[in-house]
């Protein structure tokens, strides 16, 4: 698992599809996982504390193939959303 000092870093995995629960508790998705997909579920350390500190932590520069749909309207009100993607 790839990481930085301070948390999981998303864009170093290998990964087809990635899905982040803004504000979910991990204990609470892991009982409804197997219900709704396959696969692994492992839980790790976030790159921020906050949607807005995590988003400025993970694109970093351009992410070419990445969509982000925030569900958070405030990303969107940081003026910065969709400049990297």
């Amino acid at each position: 698992m790839a990481g930085t000092e301070d948390g999981f870093d998303s864009m170093a995995e290998d990964w087809d599809l990635l899905i982040v629960l803004d504000a979910c508790r991990f204990d609470a998705f892991k009982d409804a996982f197997s219900r709704y997909f396959e696969g692994d579920l492992r839980r790790v350390r976030s790159e921020g504390s906050c949607t807005p500190g995590w988003f400025r932590r993970t694109f970093t520069g351009r992410c070419p193939g990445v969509t982000y749909v925030p569900p958070n309207p405030h990303i969107n009100s940081l003026g910065d959303g969709g400049r990297w993607l």
